[in-house]
């Protein structure tokens, strides 16, 4: 027979899952078939308490069953996992509710009703960020390494234990639409609504529910270089229906800015124009994001704000008509709007040609920063014909800072001669090179360069210069690399 009393005392505990960590002191009663607890007060790291009760049934000490309570939660703190601990969604949360845990060990369920309180931001990130190392002269790539979308892991890490979780989502929470993280390309929201947090105990995580955004904004980098920002209306929505990655989106942003229109006046005369230039214009740039979240649809239009009181009447009437124009050519609206984001004034007549339609479809590796990086690319290269330009991103990590290199190209005699030149802009590196193919399938190069770069030893910049010749030959064996080729 066993009766017996056990004190527990300073007892802290962490819940792996949510990286959360609780205390509490309390009394328990044991006996042949049941643990109870005494009814006991619980805090979270941050000292907030609630209440815990229940027993915990058995017999002899074998097939344990649970039936536990946790009520009176006030902003106590359910989750605080970074990026690294779950690649479902990770954050902040503190939320009032009350929640039980009960059934057999082998088949415990955490059925819980809880309202987001202030401080709660929760990430849901849709991409892997994965970083490129330095140039190397020769690259291996193994293909089963390479994940393909759906093969991307939506499970979590636990079996046999099972959560429903009403969650009341209020405009104190933040919700974040992570597109990619080194970037800072996400959307940001807040709102209200109702979302249900299911973990089968298989261990696969679905979510269902609406959440309609009050306020927040969707941020992006152009070229690696511009951070920007739609402001979002409100009464936009995001709606689950099962996959958390799968979730739609009806969203509409807004840009503003001020800027003259003498550009697409193609009839002004030179004095109205002149007059034009000196007149700033409210124009609002709309972005509409709809559909998956892993693939959402992106189309972009404007309002020109204001127009029938500061400008002329065949100003006006021709404004009017370039707005039809734009919008029945998208991608005409499209280099327009990118024009307005990046350089704060519209693309000149002149300039302004359509070249296809658009891919307006931003998936996991297509993100907004991604398609108006290039779409602002092609607009310089219609500025400037025969001449490249590219923007690439090298992550960072927490000695190295993140950086962009801007590459300017141009070729000549039948594009056989290149001349490149790149710069950072933050370190204010330079580099330059000079290359000449000396064979017809460029396998032969003769190259002449300037590299600058951080001596991480002395921490200074030193530049490397020289000439060299440059030799290319792509192989699957080693056996193929010394084949000499067939006439």
């Amino acid at each position: 027979e066993v009766n017996c009393k056990v004190d527990l005392m300073g007892v802290t505990i962490m819940v792996d899952y949510l990286k959360t960590m609780y205390s509490f002191s309390t009394s328990v009663q044991i006996n042949e078939q049941q643990i109870k607890l005494a009814p006991t007060e619980i805090r979270d790291i941050n000292d907030r308490r609630a209440s815990l009760s229940g027993s915990i049934n058995h017999k002899y000490f074998k097939n344990f069953t649970a039936n536990l309570a946790l009520n009176n939660l006030h902003d106590f703190q359910l989750l605080n996992t970074k990026s690294t601990d779950n690649d479902l969604f990770y954050g902040t949360a503190y939320a009032d509710g009350d929640m039980t845990l009960t059934g057999p060990f082998t088949d415990l369920l955490m059925d819980a009703k809880f309202t987001a309180k202030a401080g709660t931001v929760v990430n849901i990130p849709l991409s892997t960020t994965f970083t490129d190392g330095e140039d190397g002269l020769i690259h291996f790539v193994n293909k089963d390494t390479v994940k393909t979308l759906n093969q991307y892991k939506r499970s979590g890490s636990i079996s046999g234990f099972a959560i429903k979780c009403m969650m009341h989502v209020t405009p104190k929470a933040e919700l974040n639409i992570v597109m990619d993280e080194q970037q800072g390309d996400k959307i940001r929201g807040r709102g209200q609504g109702d979302i249900l947090l299911e973990l089968t105990r298989t261990g696969q995580f679905n979510m269902y529910g609406e959440v309609e955004v009050n306020e927040g904004d969707y941020a992006f980098t152009a070229m690696n270089l511009f951070t920007k920002k739609f402001t979002l209306k409100p009464g936009g929505k995001i709606t689950w229906t099962g996959d958390p990655f799968g979730g739609q989106m009806n969203i509409v942003g807004a840009y503003n800015v001020r800027t003259t229109v003498a550009d697409v006046v193609a009839t002004a005369t030179n004095a109205e124009r002149e007059m034009l230039k000196q007149q700033r214009v409210p124009v609002e740039c709309l972005l509409y994001v709809k559909g998956s979240l892993l693939n959402p649809d992106i189309k972009f239009d404007m309002n020109i704000n204001d127009i029938n009181g500061s400008l002329p009447g065949n100003t006006i009437s021709e404004l009017q008509n370039n707005m039809r124009i734009w919008r029945s050519e998208n991608d005409l609206m499209v280099q327009q709007v990118i024009s307005l984001l990046l350089f704060g004034r519209f693309t000149p007549t002149n300039i302004q040609n359509s070249t296809g339609p658009a891919n307006l479809t931003a998936g996991v590796n297509n993100t907004l920063s991604g398609f108006v990086s290039s779409q602002a690319t092609n607009f310089i290269q219609r500025i400037i014909p025969g001449f490249d330009l590219n923007v690439d991103y090298h992550t960072g990590n927490e000695s190295v800072r993140g950086r962009s290199i801007v590459t300017g190209t141009k070729r000549v005699f039948d594009n056989r001669l290149e001349i490149q030149a790149s710069f950072d802009p933050i370190n204010t590196y330079q580099n330059f090179l000079t290359q000449y193919n000396l064979t017809r399938d460029g396998s032969i190069k003769a190259k002449a360069f300037s590299r600058a770069q951080l001596d991480p030893i002395y921490n200074r910049n030193i530049n490397t210069n020289g000439v060299g010749l440059y030799y290319r030959k792509e192989f699957d064996t080693f056996k193929d690399l010394f084949k000499s080729k067939k006439k």
